[in-house]
């Protein structure tokens, strides 16, 4: 998802900024659409910059959440039939570290 697709999906009733990683030099662009209560955090200001992370706000109640008639608790194939099928990428997922011994 690059800066442009919430843009195009949501509207343009956002604020934009930045946001850093606590004790960091790190900054990272942000889009925040506060009547959401979403923060999208990018990885740069390029436009073609991917969402790193999406914040939700602590006081949006995640059991009224509605994207198109997407609503959490539904599978895949639900989610899917409400939203439409769009092209897929692999996506990073976090390797488990196994602290086991080595023999080295």
């Amino acid at each position: 998802m690059s800066k442009q697709d919430p843009i195009n999906s949501l509207g343009k009733g956002f604020q934009e900024g930045t946001t850093s990683i606590e004790k960091s030099h790190l900054i990272f662009p942000i889009l925040f659409y506060q009547t959401l209560g979403l923060t999208f955090v990018f990885g740069n200001q390029e436009s073609s910059s991917k969402v790193m992370h999406i914040m939700v706000n602590s006081d949006v109640d995640i059991n009224n959440i509605n994207i198109n008639g997407a609503i959490p608790g539904m599978s895949f194939v639900e989610a899917e039939s409400k939203l439409g099928q769009k092209k897929r990428k692999l996506g990073f997922l976090p390797r488990m570290i196994s602290h086991t011994k080595s023999n080295i």
